[in-house]
């Protein structure tokens, strides 16, 4: 076997295990044959330790498809591990006789450091790291606060993982042991605010506060250092604060300048026209704005070093593999390990990640019938076929099954490619599959019309998949500020219809006008639509996102370039994929009774087993998806408020697929509902930023730069502009971010208005600037 594809298996065994037992994870660069780091420097002052990503650690993730797409098809990666509360540990660093006498003297004041039990960890020439569960508080990387020779990892770091090779040439290997609870005193220790040691303390980032905020801590090696693990070529928002991290350390603008010039995009004079416009504080970056990139991205400072596995003699995958395949071994717990299989990728490019989801290898019919209509497609659009495969078996299970918390499998899923790309043909494909399996019924019209029109129609028949063309110009026009009252209700119904799978619906007044109510106890809508970009992306509008309409859609894009196909399959479906689906419509309609297809009857479903490994990985979904929406703000952060809830429909869909008598989620179902849920809402997050906030705030920003500059050398106050921008819908928060963005990119700056004559702070006047 080659040994790059070796040592690639051994990193595959090794992801698997560190995901199952849910540690969060990114690669590394490695290194090379002949030595060398494969960033491709000479000069690597980190060989095989700093990040292969562009975010460095904020890049790690928890499957092993996921993992892949970061990989990117690149061999040779060394692997990493985020400590901290995402991957539910943090390290201890022994380091050497100087270590030991210090953690022994700790022992000896406070007691053991655990329970006794055999910790996981690593042992080293010098000395050991030990492997501790998260406390659940904030636990600081930290260098020698304990004692001389101990160090911490926690949250926002990261430690090198076995089988990574170093660059002395030896490889990383674990040491048998369970990872257990550090002991009160230890936690309080790595936690608290006590110092042992007189080395400064460290902030949220890893390093010590004292050192964020005044320049004579920093010396100009450390910002070199620090500008070293960063590409020139980085996002313009980036590069400018790169710049006024700089600018607020009182660095020379020639650093800014010199490191720049290692970029395509390197402009003579424009590192110094944005200098002049940088303020002491503009928009709150510091150095330590600068110190948190750089430390993301695998720098550390002198002495405080990434906290690793140092390596041992032997082979990149023989004693890892024997340790991580023995269950006995396990490092948390006693669970064994799970070898999920591996999708390979079919699906573009998104939001710098790629869906590596393949439809073929989903379970059963599923797969077959991915399989089928891929290879009768003259433009095949394969996302785009799985995305309407799953929706389709979605409304064929629906009333009949339950998640654990009693989630249905209804999904609503837009697939997005250009006119003539062959996005239509998957459509035509599930309608005559349906029909000749006897599943007619299942089908909804073409078009939704008007409310009335979708309550009638789930009265008839409460389970329906409704296949849309140009669905984007449809969310347009219900989703228009603009809207009639009628279009308004169709897009109130759709919400309440997605939410309302396990209730009793009530339709009240969007029912026909010759009945007072339409009541359909879980009423089950499936929805599956395709659209262009540009129609999907004048849907996107901030009162949608904000009142929950458009996250409840798992958005994708299908391929903008498929690839011809002479000579197709043909499009008739094969008999034995129809019997197969007749079959499995026939199994599920006796799960739920003669009856469960009465609108006014509330069905009895069959739950679906999650087990407690998949109940505590939807769990810490669950909890990303409300940090992530926190983080975002009102803006983009409802998009993420379904991610979880979406991937669990989708692994309830593969599982009964497999098993519709006795389905069982297995790890790989959710793996899959993530990849698929969180692709799409990072999909939609894409788009939103670049066709509703760049387009609207650019706009914004050019006509506020427009009206100041028509001023001449006078300017505007802040109320004025404020006065002049509420045509637009503009509030004083989003005037102040555009202000912001104009002073940053030096069109504009401030000056105080001297004929202001009342008492207190003189009113800002913006200037342009020529």
């Amino acid at each position: 076997m080659n040994p790059v594809n070796s040592f690639d298996e051994a990193v595959k065994q090794a992801a698997t295990f560190y995901f199952h037992n849910g540690f969060k994870c990114f690669p590394v660069h490695g290194i090379r044959e002949d030595g060398g780091c494969t960033c491709g420097s000479v000069n690597c002052n980190n060989p095989g330790k700093h990040p292969a990503t562009r975010n460095g650690l904020r890049d790690a993730v928890g499957t092993w498809v996921e993992y892949q797409a970061l990989l990117a098809g690149r061999k040779g990666l060394n692997i990493a591990i985020a400590t901290g509360p995402d991957s539910g540990m943090w390290v201890l660093d022994v380091d050497g006789p100087e270590g030991e006498a210090s953690l022994q003297a700790l022992i000896a004041k406070h007691g053991p450091i655990c329970d006794g039990s055999l910790l996981a960890g690593q042992s080293t020439g010098k000395g050991h790291h030990v492997i501790f569960k998260h406390p659940g508080r904030k636990v600081f990387s930290r260098v020698k606060k304990l004692g001389d020779g101990l160090d911490t990892r926690g949250d926002g770091g990261y430690i090198v993982a076995a089988p990574s090779r170093h660059h002395s040439g030896r490889v990383y290997e674990w040491q048998e042991g369970l990872i257990s609870d550090a002991a009160g005193w230890l936690v309080d220790l790595v936690c608290g605010d006590v110092v042992v040691n007189s080395e400064p303390d460290f902030n949220d980032n890893g390093f010590s506060a004292s050192l964020f905020d005044d320049k004579p801590e920093w010396t100009d090696a450390d910002v070199q250092g620090m500008l070293a693990h960063l590409s020139p070529d980085m996002a313009y928002d980036d590069w400018i604060r790169v710049g006024m991290a700089l600018h607020h350390g009182q660095f020379s603008m020639n650093v800014w300048e010199s490191w720049s010039r290692g970029s395509r995009k390197f402009k003579k004079g424009e590192c110094r026209t944005h200098w002049r416009s940088f303020s002491e504080r503009a928009g709150g970056v510091t150095m330590g704005t600068l110190v948190d990139m750089a430390q993301v991205n695998g720098w550390v400072p002198e002495g405080s070093g990434v906290v690793e596995h140092v390596p041992v003699e032997g082979h990149p995958a023989e004693a890892l593999l024997r340790r991580l395949m023995a269950p006995e071994n396990a490092m948390i717990g006693t669970q064994a390990i799970l070898s999920a299989p591996v999708l390979p990728a079919t699906a573009p490019r998104m939001s710098g990640t790629v869906l590596l989801v393949d439809g073929e290898k989903l379970p059963g019919i599923l797969g077959h019938t991915c399989k089928w209509v891929n290879s009768c497609a003259v433009k095949p659009q394969p996302v785009l076929t799985m995305m309407n495969v799953l929706a389709v078996a979605g409304a064929v299970f629906g009333r009949r099954y339950q998640g654990h918390t009693g989630i249905r499998t209804n999904l609503y899923m837009v697939g997005i490619a250009p006119t003539g790309s062959g996005k239509e043909h998957s459509r035509s494909c599930m309608k005559a599959l349906l029909g000749l399996a006897g599943q007619n019924e299942m089908l909804g019209g073409d078009k939704i019309i008007s409310a009335a029109g979708v309550a009638t129609m789930l009265f008839k028949f409460p389970r329906r998949i409704i296949q849309l063309d140009e669905v984007g110009l449809f969310l347009q026009a219900i989703g228009h500020k603009n809207a009639g009252s009628y279009e308004r209700m169709i897009s109130m119904v759709l919400t309440e219809l997605f939410s309302s799978s396990k209730t009793v619906w009530n339709g009240g007044h969007y029912a026909d006008a010759k009945k007072e109510t339409i009541t359909i106890a879980a009423p089950h809508l499936c929805i599956y639509g395709t659209t262009t970009l540009s129609s999907y992306a004048g849907a996107l509008k901030r009162e949608a996102i904000a009142s929950g309409e458009l996250n409840r859609y798992l958005v994708l894009p299908g391929d903008a370039r498929p690839e011809l196909v002479m000579s197709p399959g043909l499009g008739k479906p094969p008999v034995l994929l129809v019997e197969e689906w007749r079959n499995l419509a026939s199994v599920v309609n006796k799960m739920g009774g003669n009856l469960a297809d009465q609108p006014e009857v509330l069905p009895e479903p069959v739950m679906v087993t999650v087990g407690d490994g998949e109940v505590a990985a939807w769990n810490a979904m669950r909890r990303d998806q409300e940090r992530l929406a926190y983080e975002l703000g009102e803006d983009m952060g409802p998009l993420w408020m379904r991610y979880a809830e979406n991937a669990m429909k989708i692994a309830l869909i593969l599982a009964i697929a497999r098993d519709p008598v006795a389905p069982v989620v297995l790890a790989e179902d959710l793996d899959v509902g993530r990849v698929i849920a969180r692709g799409a809402v990072e999909y939609a997050l894409q788009l939103a930023r670049e066709h509703m906030v760049s387009g609207d705030f650019d706009k914004y920003c050019k006509k506020v730069e427009a009206k100041i500059r028509s001023t001449e050398r006078c300017g505007l106050m802040r109320s004025h502009l404020l006065s002049y921008m509420k045509d637009y819908n503009v509030g004083k928060r989003e005037l102040d971010n555009i202000l912001s963005t104009l002073i940053e990119a030096g069109h504009i700056r401030v000056k105080e208005n001297g004929s202001h004559m009342s008492p207190g702070p003189k009113p800002k006047i913006y200037v342009a600037i020529k």
